[in-house]
């Protein structure tokens, strides 16, 4: 196990009902804050009556930013700095999922500078600031309410870039899991699978079979994410199997399960940010496409890994680990099918040819620089080729 330091500073509040406590935990942070949230579902709901009741309640006087986008944009991330700016909020507040996390996120950082925000995520500018946030997920997926990451996409150019920043780290988490009955099956499953490839990608990355503790916590969490996307799929409103997927997506980039592996990658999500952000997909969609594809890809690469991955998820046992690697790929194909999720890029509606596959590793390659992945080009086309095929 690899030295390191591990300190997580949000504090989290899982409760049954915890947008009730809304009010009194923005009040520890700022009295008049920007409220961010999507297009629809929090109005829709009912909840949005909710979380303004709750902060007239304690004081608190706040501005609206709704309108963020599955895919969060640069725009309107511009239009959230400029009122925090010219209204001088103390706090950045999220209630949505995990786009509407990283748009506040985005925020709460520009606002502190004078520059554009987009310099954050070409890594031309530093962040050494940021407004405290408070996040309150309503989709179980990204764990942006417990990690220091965020994702945002550039409408002007096409790409979609993640970066990450401990001033990042949410203040205080509040994770209700009834928030989350209201998601949809597929809004769902694609936030399942989102919490699996962040789980897959540090294992498989990881070159290290002695890390025995991180993979157990690794293939535990998978287990119970998928158990519950079973338990839940029938039932939306399964509050035991909305609870496990809500706290087992946050602890999946909580950071304990990553703590000794040393240098870890995420490359399905770095394709996955190309491919969603050129042609404005899902993300859990995307990635559901990349997963098996990028497996393929790493066992022809280091085999040992990805048959220890469905070792340890479906208790598959081979002569060797080329054959467990491919049975483990195929049970992989297997659940998501079953999960009525796409495994390849037509079930997206996209059959690209040539071309598109060069335009999208275009635009993967400067994130892989950005990130210092050891994915060239030609491992990133060869990828997307295995999606495709």
């Amino acid at each position: 196990m690899f030295n390191f330091v591990f300190h997580h500073p949000t504090r989290v509040i899982f409760q049954r009902r915890g947008l009730t406590r809304l009010g009194e935990e923005c009040a520890r942070l700022a009295s008049k804050v920007l409220l961010v949230y999507g297009r629809r579902s929090l109005k829709a709901s009912g909840r949005h009556r909710e979380v303004c009741a709750s902060l007239a309640t304690a004081g608190v006087s706040w501005l609206e930013l709704g309108g963020i986008s599955p895919n969060p944009t640069l725009s309107l991330v511009r239009r959230g700095i400029a009122l925090a700016r010219e209204y001088g909020v103390g706090a950045v507040v999220a209630v949505g999922g995990g786009s509407v996390m990283d748009s506040a996120k985005a925020i709460a950082a520009g606002a502190c500078v004078k520059h554009d925000p987009w310099l954050f995520f070409r890594g031309k500018k530093s962040i050494k600031r940021a407004l405290p946030l408070l996040c309150v997920p309503t989709l179980a997926g990204s764990g942006s309410e417990c990690n220091p990451g965020m994702v945002l996409s550039n409408e002007e150019n096409g790409q979609k870039i993640g970066i990450g920043n401990r001033h990042l780290y949410p203040a205080t988490a509040i994770l209700d899991p009834e928030l989350t009955c209201s998601s949809s099956w597929r809004q769902t499953l694609f936030g399942a699978v989102d919490s699996i490839c962040h789980l897959a990608e540090f294992f498989c990355t990881d070159p290290s079979p002695h890390h025995r503790l991180q993979d157990r916590l690794a293939a535990g969490l998978i287990r119970s994410i998928m158990e519950s996307c079973e338990r839940v799929r029938p039932n939306l409103n399964d509050y035991p199997g909305r609870a496990t997927l809500l706290w087992a997506s946050s602890l999946a980039l909580y950071g304990l399960n990553s703590a000794g592996r040393g240098r870890i990658h995420f490359p399905a999500h770095l394709v996955a940010h190309a491919l969603g952000g050129r042609h404005d997909l899902p993300h859990g969609a995307a990635l559901a496409v990349l997963l098996p594809a990028w497996l393929k890809f790493e066992a022809q690469r280091n085999p040992s890994r990805v048959a220890a991955l469905a070792q340890a998820v479906f208790d598959l046992s081979a002569s060797d680990a080329s054959t467990m690697a491919t049975r483990g790929i195929r049970r992989w194909q297997s659940w998501l099918r079953g999960m009525d999720a796409p495994v390849g890029l037509i079930d997206l509606g996209l059959p690209p040819g040539p071309g598109e596959l060069e335009a999208i590793t275009a635009h993967a390659a400067p994130q892989a620089r950005l990130w210092r992945l050891p994915y060239s080009e030609d491992d990133i086309a060869r990828i997307l080729a295995l999606a495709a095929a």
